[in-house]
């Protein structure tokens, strides 16, 4: 590799999804409509932010890896404020390489964007990239459209052995296998990517930010914003500098965040607990405690509270759960803004199973049930698919609903004990 070779600084953002509508929050929460319109000014916050962050660093180029808008049918607020976005960066000679995902696939009436943008199209190109006249890399990406999202796209992705000291980056939209993605996109394993000889991959499609490999250098840079409760903790993108080292190039990949709005899960232990206001002081204490642990950047967090434990307060905190996060609401007034997303019971009452098991009625022939059901994975499975079926097999809900698989089947048999024990043993059901 020739010694004139300098470094190459590039950002790496992806899944911006600007314009979210967040139509799940705003129907299921209270004062939803109000959290819903945050998130949705969110995503542009936090384009905002990324363009700020491009012109400090006066990065050589940025890089997106497709989903930027939320859907096909590209909103105009959308559409004006990705124009407006890569029009300044084209002011401060900042070159921006950007490829479609599932969510805006390439369209045949695709925007024009300002010149510095280089869109890659349904066919894998080779784009150089020049500082003045010097061709100093080479950045290979494609779009995905509705009919090439198979795995098929990765084996066109092929390092140029005739520019072999230049710097080589792959842009693809794709599901990682072990990236835990229910909606595959582009299917792949890190090996294929490592085959293709490329020196570093910018990969979309996966939220979470995360390094599959430092050499070559592969990175999900995840979205800018966290689109809801599952996408918890830091989003943004990656600061990549790739430098020549002894006839390679080495990367160093730094994280910075962008998101104005943080998901996060809180667990709280409440074993023992017999006096509801201390349960409620410590319940206050351990989101007090979230929220400190915010980045400077974040303006408000969204929280599941899980409450875990066996405590006497058990079958109250069942009748009463909306009580209790009624009275944790004062915190939602304080900055930066706190809101419970949800809050999720897996506490107990302090008895044994066992001697319920034992009983001669209904309530004891159930959990003698639900005992053999939960060693023997397949007959569970089948009593959740058959008793679920009106469920699973509505077409919306398809779309939506987690698979049925072991977690989530042991996840329904423990709330159903929970269910027939409060519910018989209170005497509402003989």
């Amino acid at each position: 590799m020739p010694t004139q070779m300098k470094a190459i600084r590039y950002i790496h953002a992806s899944d911006l999804h600007l314009d979210a509508p967040f139509l799940g929050i705003s129907q299921r929460m209270p004062n939803g409509a109000r959290l819903a319109q945050k998130l949705h000014e969110a995503t542009f916050t936090a384009l905002s932010r990324l363009e700020n962050l491009c012109l400090e660093q006066n990065v050589d180029f940025l890089v997106l890896t497709g989903d930027l808008t939320n859907s096909e049918e590209q909103s105009i607020r959308a559409r004006l404020a990705l124009h407006a976005f890569c029009a300044k960066l084209a002011k401060a000679g900042i070159a921006v390489f950007m490829i479609r995902g599932n969510h805006d696939p390439l369209t045949k009436a695709d925007q024009r964007l300002p010149e510095n943008v280089t869109l890659f199209k349904e066919n894998v190109e080779v784009v150089p990239f020049r500082r003045g006249d010097e061709v100093c890399a080479l950045i290979h990406g494609v779009s995905l459209t509705s009919q090439n999202a198979d795995s098929s796209l990765l084996k066109l992705f092929a390092r140029d052995t005739g520019c072999n000291d230049l710097f080589q980056l792959g842009l693809l939209h794709a599901t990682v296998h072990g990236s835990d993605k229910a909606n595959c996109c582009v299917p792949c394993r890190l090996e294929e990517l490592k085959a293709s000889q490329l020196d570093a991959w910018a990969l979309g499609h996966i939220h979470k930010p995360q390094i599959l490999s430092e050499s070559p250098c592969i990175t999900y840079a995840g979205s800018p914003q966290g689109l809801e409760i599952h996408e918890s903790g830091k989003h943004g993108c990656y600061l990549i500098t790739a430098s020549p080292e002894d006839g390679h190039w080495r990367c160093e990949a730094t994280f910075h965040a962008l998101a104005p709005i943080v998901w996060e899960t809180v667990s709280v232990d409440v074993e023992g607990m017999d006096v509801i206001s201390l349960l409620v002081n410590r319940l206050a204490d351990a989101l007090e405690k979230a929220r400190t642990a915010l980045s400077a950047q974040a303006s408000t967090l969204i929280v599941r509270l899980i409450l875990q434990g066996a405590t006497n307060l058990d079958r109250e905190l069942q009748r009463n759960a909306s009580e209790l996060l009624q009275e944790l609401s004062y915190l939602q007034n304080e900055n930066p803004e706190l809101w419970i997303h949800d809050l999720n019971l897996q506490t107990n009452p302090p008895v044994s199973l066992e001697s319920y098991r034992a009983r001669d009625d209904l309530l004891g022939a159930c959990l003698r049930e639900a005992e053999l059901l939960a060693h023997d994975q397949a007959s569970q499975e089948a009593f959740f698919a058959e008793a679920l079926k009106p469920i699973l097999n509505s077409g919306p809900l398809k779309k939506i609903l987690p698979a049925l698989d072991e977690h989530l089947c042991q996840t329904l048999l423990e709330d159903a004990q929970k269910i027939c024990l409060f519910r018989m043993e209170d005497g509402r059901v003989h």
